[in-house]
């Protein structure tokens, strides 16, 4: 197995779990949406709770994890451009999908569940962004010579 192989696989392992961390903390309670906040008295009167990323990091999750499952089953420097075309083409869609879903006019006051389900998906951004063309464009394309050779006497 080559290293740009080795590499790609474990990339395609890891940038599910970090996508599925996003989608398990986006399905959380989180943003609180201030209904009404008292300058005099400094207090909020609060509306109702949204999701801390909804259904469009769900669905960005499980694309992640049907590309990353593709890449891992045939690891090839083709395999890994087509997954940064289609993890660019899935982060537009599903982010346009998110604005549409969570687009609010009321001032939001963001929780824990926000700020990690951001955490994950920008560190699963930054892995397909920019770690994955450091490993196409820096990783070798042929197998490794010190594996054993057999030799026939």
């Amino acid at each position: 197995m080559s290293s740009l192989e080795r590499r790609l696989r474990r990339l395609a392992v890891i940038v599910p779990l970090f996508a599925i961390a996003a989608a398990a903390f986006g399905m959380l309670p989180d943003g609180v949406d201030v209904y009404h906040y008292s300058y005099k008295h400094g207090t909020s009167t609060f509306d109702h709770t949204t999701r801390a990323g909804g259904w469009a990091v769900v669905a960005w999750a499980v694309l992640q994890a049907i590309a990353c499952k593709w890449v891992h089953g045939a690891p090839s420097r083709f395999a890994g451009v087509m997954w940064l075309v289609c993890s660019l083409l899935i982060y537009v869609v599903c982010a346009i999908a998110w604005f549409f879903e969570m687009f609010t006019l009321a001032p939001e006051t963001m929780e824990w569940p926000a700020h990690a389900t951001a955490v994950c998906a920008g560190a699963a951004a930054v892995l397909v962004f920019v770690g994955l063309p450091i490993i196409l464009l820096a990783s070798a394309r042929a197998r490794s010579s010190d594996a054993p050779r057999a030799r026939v006497v």
